[in-house]
């Protein structure tokens, strides 16, 4: 697929398919949310992996979701909303998403659809670009959440495994924003820091690395070395991140 090709489909595929609930009443959006999470299990194929994003009032253990959205690999949105809570969002946090306070009055609570989430989430494989913090969101938004049978994977932890820039003060590698692993593929982000943009964005980056062969290469050696001790998974890391860097030369210089 082409630069332009992801391009067109970032902009249109997935935001063109969410039809906006925001006229609606709280108890109505919320029947909305439920009955598209039955209508997409039903009819759509649930092997696929699903995407999600968070906006939150901070990064705090006491702070909240305040928009969430879910989409699937081929870019349909399946949930997109605000989510009421009276906690503020910090300044740092307001800066960062924008969502104002007034915004969030009449939408749902996280607990409202909370049994919806955690339907369409059975079974399936999750990924978010900062899963461990989108996760953690959930749950200190939910009320006992539990994810049955999910396999969450973080998309960040991914692209810096693919791209491969070791850091040895760190001693991993380095971690890159969402804006720059789109831009890695040539896909500008637009509307960064809105859950469902953010969402389908990480959809953009997940193609980006599958349809790459540098991206077998490194699965094949992280797989290795969950194999092995902590002292020969140092070793074959360091290979890995050779080999990595000179398959990555290769395919620039083609």
């Amino acid at each position: 697929m082409g630069i332009d090709d992801l391009n067109h489909q970032q902009q249109m595929s997935g935001l063109a398919n969410k039809q906006p609930i925001s006229h609606l009443t709280k108890d109505e959006q919320i029947a909305v949310i439920f009955d598209r999470v039955a209508a997409y299990n039903q009819t759509h194929d649930t092997s696929k992996p699903l995407f999600f994003d968070t906006e939150t009032t901070g990064g705090g253990r006491e702070d909240q979701i305040i928009e969430i959205a879910f989409c699937d690999s081929d870019r349909h949105v399946i949930i997109d909303t605000l989510i009421y809570t009276d906690r503020p969002s910090s300044p740092g946090a307001f800066k960062v998403h924008g969502i104002y306070p007034h915004e969030l009055i009449g939408k749902p609570t996280f607990i409202d659809i909370q049994p919806a989430i955690v339907q369409l989430l059975k079974g399936r494989t999750l990924y978010a670009y900062n899963a461990s913090f989108d996760v953690r969101m959930m749950r200190q938004s939910g009320h006992k959440l539990r994810l049955q049978q999910v396999e969450v994977k973080c998309l960040c932890k991914q692209f810096a495994d693919f791209i491969g820039q070791y850091s040895p003060y760190f001693k991993a590698n380095r971690y890159f924003s969402l804006s720059k692993a789109m831009a890695h593929f040539g896909v500008e982000h637009s509307n960064a820091h809105r859950a469902a943009a953010d969402a389908l964005a990480c959809v953009t980056v997940w193609q980006g690395m599958m349809g790459s062969h540098h991206w077998d290469y490194c699965m094949t050696y992280h797989i290795k070395i969950q194999l092995c001790s902590r002292e020969q998974s140092n070793l074959i890391n360091k290979v890995a991140l050779f080999y990595c860097a000179g398959i990555r030369h290769h395919l620039h210089t083609k």
